[in-house]
């Protein structure tokens, strides 16, 4: 497996998980003015303002393998 420097970075959504557990909620809304303005009375909108946002950085020797189809960035050791 060849290498090469590279940047890696993942995005995590805390909280996401149990927030689509607990709310059911369409992703079309009917009245989109309410979503666009955080208007929307429904649970999840109000709800959605708990979630986080994290991001996990490598930055060094990275390589490619190949899984089935879809080629895929690895950190190297």
């Amino acid at each position: 497996m060849a290498s090469t420097q590279g940047l890696m970075i993942i995005a995590d959504i805390g909280g996401y998980t149990t927030y689509m557990r607990t709310h059911r909620m369409s992703l079309a809304h009917v009245e989109r003015q309410y979503v666009a303005h955080n208007l929307c009375p429904c649970g999840g909108c109000k709800e959605a303002e708990d979630l986080t946002l994290t991001f996990v950085a490598h930055v060094g020797e990275v390589a490619t393998q190949r899984i089935r189809d879809r080629l895929k960035l690895v950190g190297t050791t």
